[in-house]
């Protein structure tokens, strides 16, 4: 199956008819020659999904520039440093394994909470982060602050305000 249309679009409205659902969709900076293929009456497999700013390249190097100062001053490992900045400035998710599964086989970075027992087995539950990676631009967006407020308090230069906002993709 051939993708036709891959855009973003926002939902114009949306009425419900003789037992279906017609919407209409905005979508913006679009040429109409993008819908040259498209035939009315014919069927389509459509998905929609919530849109979410992935983080942008250049805060991605930025964040890794300046982790790498500040680890040399702290003098640590960049890695080191990373992990410990994903676990103190971003969200976790709360998964409980038997105690027998290594989490590091799933999950690259966690913690361990508590382990309990039941009648049948032991139990460990873990804070799960996401990796840098993996995370959206007011995800990663956190991850800097909290790297730049380090690097501020360890007498390290960082970018204005103003730069950081064109940086990251927006303004205060």
């Amino acid at each position: 199956m051939s993708e036709l249309i891959n855009t973003t679009a926002s939902i114009e409205r949306a009425e419900k008819t003789d037992g279906s659902i017609i919407i209409s969709l905005r979508i913006k900076n679009s040429s109409l020659d993008s819908f040259q293929n498209i035939e009315q009456g014919k069927e389509y497999r459509v998905k929609i999904s919530s849109y979410k700013n992935r983080r942008s390249l250049n805060a991605n190097a930025y964040y890794w520039q300046l982790l790498s100062k500040l680890a040399e001053v702290l003098k640590i490992g960049n890695n080191e440093l990373h992990e410990r900045l994903i676990k103190e400035h971003s969200n976790f998710t709360t998964v409980k394994m038997l105690t027998a599964i290594n989490p590091a086989m799933f999950f690259k970075y966690f913690d361990d909470i508590e382990t309990v027992a039941d009648d049948e087995a032991l139990y460990t539950y873990y804070k799960i982060y996401k990796g840098s990676s993996q995370m959206d631009s007011k995800e990663m967006s956190r991850l800097i602050d909290g790297l730049i407020q380090e690097c501020k308090e360890q007498g390290i230069e960082v970018l204005s305000d103003a730069e950081l906002d064109l940086l990251k993709g927006y303004e205060r």
